[in-house]
């Protein structure tokens, strides 16, 4: 979370945007969003069973495990511009 935060904050100021504390506070939550990802996908295989989702990575947890993070964030930012209704480039 504070390694989302702190590239969040070098990203706002990189790009010279006003919103350096709402862009901070937002990349921490996805931060947490991506670990929740993860441990979701983890519990789901234990729950199944299953060690590896695919045979495409031997011993990594398969293709799933390089991106369950991803997938809960992008979900989650697809989320928020729904509820908010614009996109995620108006944000800043």
């Amino acid at each position: 979370m504070v390694s989302a935060a702190i590239v969040g904050g070098i990203t706002a100021a990189w790009l010279g945007k006003p919103s350096f504390v709402a862009l901070i506070a937002i990349s921490g939550v996805l931060g947490i969003v991506a670990q929740a990802g993860d441990l979701a996908e983890s519990a789901l295989q234990t729950a199944l069973g299953v060690k590896d989702a695919s045979n495409i990575i031997p011993g990594h947890g398969g293709a799933l495990d390089r991106v369950d993070g991803l997938i809960a964030v992008a979900a989650a930012v697809a989320g928020l511009n729904w509820w908010i209704g614009s996109s995620v480039l108006t944000w800043l």
